[in-house]
């Protein structure tokens, strides 16, 4: 797991799955390093729809940006 420092605070460089009993959100903590542009551009795919971004994901290379819960909805799909 790739942490970036910002002001002396250590965060976490991946989207954060949140699995609820219906669906899954997705949140980025904090505000987020240079380095961690790349998950903008993935937060922004799945807030405009979770579902077929993260079917789309499944014909990609699976982006290393995903906590232990994106990839269990990865593989549930």
């Amino acid at each position: 797991m790739r942490k970036l420092e910002n002001r002396g605070i250590v965060q976490d460089s991946r989207l954060h799955f949140v699995i609820t009993e219906s669906s899954f959100t997705v949140e980025i903590g904090g505000e987020l390093p240079e380095e961690a542009r790349r998950l903008t551009y993935w937060y922004t795919k799945f807030r405009e729809d979770k579902y077929q971004t993260l079917y789309n994901m499944g014909f990609n290379e699976k982006p290393d940006c995903l906590d232990a819960a994106g990839f269990f909805c990865l593989r549930a799909m």
